[in-house]
């Protein structure tokens, strides 16, 4: 399978340090330059462009309300409904990440004329309930991509300072905005640091690169907590709730082959490891105060590489609820709210069987590595 071979590939930078286990380290934030915040409280709210309204949705007859146009388009789901949107001005699709209980949607979308190189123009976004859309970008920075966002507003996301999308650029950082306050989330002496999930208590997951390789990480009012999966050979936290429970996905060697990334679930010190049915790949994005983890697995097919959503509704223990917006090629499962509703990014039929942008970047939350 090429296209595994190739997606892990991007991942041999990984420096073996032998058997992982969790580790409990805590240190300082870094006092380090960040993006100037001048100007953010100015903005509606930090670092949020003004709004834009998004094209209206209406029923197809096929359970899924489309107000989308473009190729890569993203959706929200609500008790079995689809509702499809794009972002206004979006040239290579969307890749929404994050869902709130007021359904407040975050992600990412591009402006430029590619979707990676020097073409890219990636900004962050937030969608509200009412499909009106806000870009986000961060002072300073070249491009933004928020990946989550609280109850209370607080956002968090990368940045880059030096490439037009930011998985291009080798030493991203992290960041959470806080009611008009830009707080840096930077991993001390790391190569590069990327927030990923977030709960009510303003608690961040993500991901971080150092000389022993790649590690998962929770972040709590500046103070960092390292997660290495046990027998991993690489971690990744991607999601939160408020009572603590993490999920994310790691690696197990790094031959390229499928069933070397699996989903976890970190409750209470204990990693419970699942995978999708069917899958190569396994990514779990979010869990909810329920329980409930929304994940992707990722398949092959002759005519490449196709991902499918679930839910599972009842815990790792639960059965697999698919998540596939009716008509499409290809969907990806990534936010999921306390009411059950799920966020994601899908490929329409009409664009043909390769997969999305919006599919395949969600292997590393859009963000890549």
């Amino acid at each position: 399978m090429a296209w595994v071979e190739h997606h892990l590939r991007r991942r041999i930078r990984l420096a073996v340090a032998g058997a992982a286990v969790l580790t409990a380290l805590t240190a300082a934030t870094a006092s380090a330059s960040m993006p100037s915040a001048e100007g953010v409280r100015a903005q509606e709210p930090a670092g949020i462009a003004p709004s834009t309204a998004a094209r209206p949705g209406h029923g197809d007859g096929t359970g899924t309300r489309s107000g989308a146009r473009s190729q890569f388009p993203g959706f929200v789901l609500d008790r079995g409904r689809y509702t499809t949107f794009d972002v206004p001005g979006a040239t290579a699709g969307v890749t929404p990440t994050g869902i709130n209980d007021l359904g407040q949607v975050v992600g990412k979308f591009n402006t430029g004329t590619s979707s990676s190189g020097a073409g890219a123009s990636e900004h962050g976004f937030l969608r509200d309930r009412r499909g009106r859309v806000t870009r986000i970008d961060l002072p300073g920075a070249r491009s933004t991509a928020t990946t989550r966002i609280n109850d209370r507003g607080q956002i968090a996301g990368v940045y880059s300072q030096t490439t037009g999308r930011v998985g291009d650029d080798p030493n991203r950082r992290g960041f959470m905005l806080d009611h008009g306050k830009l707080i840096r989330i930077d991993y001390p002496g790391a190569v590069y640091t990327q927030a990923f999930g977030l709960n009510n208590r303003g608690q961040v997951v993500g991901e971080y690169q150092d000389a022993s390789g790649y590690h998962a990480f929770r972040w709590d009012k500046g103070r960092f907590t390292t997660i290495d999966a046990p027998g991993a050979v690489g971690t990744s936290a991607l999601g939160i709730n408020n009572g603590g429970d993490i999920v994310g996905i790691y690696f197990t060697d790094l031959t390229g082959q499928p069933g070397t990334e699996h989903g976890y679930l970190l409750r209470n010190g204990v990693f419970t490891p699942f995978d999708a049915p069917g899958a190569a790949l396994t990514l779990a994005f979010d869990v909810n105060d329920r329980g409930q983890i929304v994940l992707s697995g990722l398949g092959s097919t002759p005519a490449g590489p196709v991902g499918h959503g679930f839910v599972l509704r009842n815990g790792v223990k639960g059965a697999f609820t698919p998540v596939d917006v009716p008509g499409s090629t290809s969907t990806s499962a990534a936010g999921i709210n306390n009411l059950g509703q799920v966020t994601g990014g899908y490929t329409p039929a009409a664009t043909g069987s390769s997969p999305s942008p919006t599919g395949m970047q969600l292997m590393s939350m859009g963000l890549g590595r």
